[in-house]
């Protein structure tokens, strides 16, 4: 099936248009009177000959004419996005053709949580006062987005799309805005969108230039960005840690009393239990000693956090399994770029293999 996306504005009849549409399921459009003169199977068939026809014949040669074609077009499956008020939007699915409000006839609803009454019949819409409501056709739909969204939940494009002036568009051209519409949980975050646009490309230049001694060095600066005023990386042949204990960079934030100890992994595909196992066991050997050295002049205990930062896009269970045990933090490379990106890149040129 052939999906297509359209921007659908109501703007008339709005007491019983939204209700209709929200409580029944209904999209309306005006033009009541032209039912019966064969205008729906002159869209869905895309006979441009006939329908231009038929609006010579009732002498209607406005613009907005183009807006009951488009809506005459809609077909199962299709994706309207329905303006709403208080600045939201709808996102709703056809589910039948659409048809004039006349194919209704001898039906009613209470709209409106029941404060409105309408009914059909002699192919026109009237209200409880027995005055004609100006709604000639409408598309049976069911919400894709369960509720309205503020318009702050769509990206930039959509939002702009939505204050056209016309009844409806279509916005195929759109349709993966619409696509992350439906599933945004939350405004559009300007800086996450950012940082996810870039992280490919800064991932490319750190794996066609970035030495694994380089990608150390990254992660110190790293944290001589965040403000720790000691940072180094030991010496891997360093006489006192065990056997399988390393840690490729420690970070010290003497006012917090926090100590980091980070091993650093440049592999491409997956990181395995073994750099768990090397930073754990370093932990354990060395930390004690450690503790001695950084206690702040009230004597507290530095705190001391594990990590492991890999560039790699993820890690297998078993270093998952073994980090959750051992309280030991996993970073991939995707969240290590995004946390460079976080601090700023000022500074980063100074990382060379002469350093």
């Amino acid at each position: 099936m052939d999906r297509h996306y359209y921007l659908h504005r109501i703007t008339n009849e709005w007491k019983f248009s939204y209700p209709l549409l929200l409580e029944e399921g209904l999209l309306s459009m005006g033009w009541s009177g032209l039912d019966g003169n064969g205008l729906m199977e002159a869209c869905k068939s895309n006979d441009l000959t006939e329908f231009n026809k038929i609006m010579e014949q009732n002498e209607i040669v406005s613009k907005s004419r183009w807006g009951l074609w488009r809506f005459g077009q809609f077909s199962v499956g299709d994706y309207i996005v329905v303006p709403m008020f208080g600045s939201k939007f709808c996102v709703f699915e056809v589910t039948k053709t659409p048809i004039s409000i006349g194919d209704l006839d001898g039906q009613s609803f209470r709209l409106d949580q029941g404060k409105t009454y309408v009914q059909i019949k002699e192919n026109e819409m009237f209200d409880d006062t027995g005055r004609k409501i100006d709604i000639g056709f409408v598309v049976p739909v069911k919400r894709v987005t369960s509720e309205p969204k503020p318009r702050n939940y769509a990206t930039a494009r959509l939002v702009a799309r939505m204050k056209i002036r016309n009844t409806n568009a279509l916005i195929d051209d759109i349709s993966s805005d619409v696509d992350a519409s439906i599933i945004s949980t939350g405004p559009i975050d300007m800086h996450e969108e950012i940082i996810s646009a870039i992280q490919k490309p800064v991932m490319d230049v750190i794996n066609h230039y970035i030495t694994p001694e380089n990608f150390e060095k990254i992660v110190k600066w790293y944290f001589e960005k965040q403000g720790a005023d000691q940072v180094w990386i030991p010496a891997k042949n360093a006489s006192n840690k065990d056997a399988g204990a390393d840690a490729d960079v420690i970070a010290v934030f003497s006012d917090l009393n926090i100590t980091f100890y980070v091993q650093v992994k440049k592999h491409d595909n997956m990181t395995g239990e073994w750099a768990v196992t090397q930073i754990s066991n370093y932990m354990a050997s060395i930390c004690d000693e450690k503790d001695a050295a950084f206690e702040d002049k009230d004597n507290l205990k530095t705190t001391n956090i594990a990590w492991v930062i890999s560039k790699a896009d993820d890690y297998d269970e078993k270093a998952k399994q073994s980090a959750r045990k051992k309280n030991v933090r996993l970073i991939n490379g995707e969240q290590f770029i995004k946390m460079i990106m976080n601090v700023g890149i000022d500074g980063i040129e100074s990382i060379t293999d002469s350093k």
